[in-house]
């Protein structure tokens, strides 16, 4: 199967703050298999210091790229390079221990097969 890449390199962000202590979805996965989302990288920053996780899950299967992590106050993080690719029908999401301490930005590759 032939794979025809349309915006090649295009990049999407997708910036959330937590503003609960609940799982809230940053981004949701492809609902076909004929988008492709990449995610490159994640930057996210903490006013006061807290917990993150962040996950990619198809609601039954989670795997996670942090996990319970403590994040001081007044940082400022960048994980680059990610290159993960959301199958159909997984997404990512994010839970903080404490609501209204951290925002992230998500960037993510789209592209159309």
């Amino acid at each position: 199967m032939s794979m025809n890449i349309v915006n090649t390199g295009r990049q999407r962000p997708k910036g959330v703050k937590l503003t609960t202590a609940d799982a809230t979805t940053i981004m949701p996965g492809p609902a076909t298999d004929t988008v492709t989302r990449t995610l490159e990288s994640l930057c996210y920053s903490c006013g006061t210091s807290t917990t993150l996780s962040i996950w990619l899950t198809d609601g039954t299967t989670s795997w996670y790229i942090l996990n319970g992590e403590s994040i001081a106050a007044n940082t400022h993080t960048i994980i680059d390079n990610l290159h993960l690719i959301i199958p159909s029908g997984w997404s990512l999401w994010a839970e903080a221990g404490d609501a209204d301490r951290i925002d992230i930005l998500a960037v993510f590759a789209i592209q159309q097969d």
